[in-house]
């Protein structure tokens, strides 16, 4: 989804990976919703950085949904490197 400036929001029924900076460039994306409850998707702690400055921090971060059944398993995985 690099570069999709004009994606506002996406919902991703099943996912097993979401890759290094996946949605940068998606500048007006206002939320991911993972919906996969079967086993947690691994996620790079960058994927969801939509800018960074030139020392590749982030300057802007989407929001993330997951079912509430699964909200413990993906907020003990997933800890943001920055």
């Amino acid at each position: 989804f690099f570069g999709c400036a004009n994606l506002p929001i996406i919902d991703l029924p099943m996912v097993a990976s979401i890759g290094e900076y996946a949605f940068i460039g998606c500048i007006n994306l206002k939320g991911v919703i993972l919906r996969t409850t079967e086993t947690v998707c691994v996620i790079d702690p960058t994927a969801f950085v939509l800018e960074a400055d030139e020392n590749e921090n982030p300057t802007k971060l989407a929001n993330y949904y997951v079912p509430a059944s699964m909200y413990e398993i993906y907020g003990a995985a997933y800890e943001p490197a920055f």
